[in-house]
């Protein structure tokens, strides 16, 4: 994941869910990003990639609100804090082979051109296997 104020590019990071079950990868998403995020409370998703999910997940003692929303690049996700902090996630589908993904996550994790990867993710089309976080 890019570092905070770097300024460069739309996305933040690239993650590559192990299921379509958007409920089911959260929790381990949003224990990954809280000591950046703290309290998430708000997960906006491109819902083109998961299958049909509830509109609140609770966590804990907090209730994650959940927004579908098409993004004109797919397979975004924006996760959102209780503190005004957003970060931008380009997801590699569930269904993704598993080179491609690797190659994906391989050229974010050298500090590539991440819009560039990200833009590589969706003409690929449709295990948290992986989360890359600088």
């Amino acid at each position: 994941m890019r570092p905070r104020g770097d300024g460069t590019g739309y996305v933040d990071g690239i993650w590559w869910p192990r299921t379509q079950h958007l409920a089911a990868e959260l929790p381990g998403l949003i224990t990954v990003l809280r000591p950046r995020l703290g309290p998430v409370w708000r997960v906006v998703y491109d819902p083109t990639g998961w299958s049909a999910s509830a509109r609140r997940l609770q966590l804990g003692s907090r209730r994650i609100r959940l927004d579908p929303y098409p993004f004109v690049l797919f397979n975004t996700m924006y996760v959102c804090s209780a503190h005004g902090i957003v970060v931008v996630l380009q997801v590699i589908p569930s269904t993704t082979d598993g080179n491609v993904a690797d190659a994906a996550l391989a050229a974010d994790n050298a500090y590539q051109d991440i819009d560039q990867t990200s833009a590589q993710l969706a003409t690929w089309g449709p295990d948290s296997k992986h989360f890359i976080q600088r």
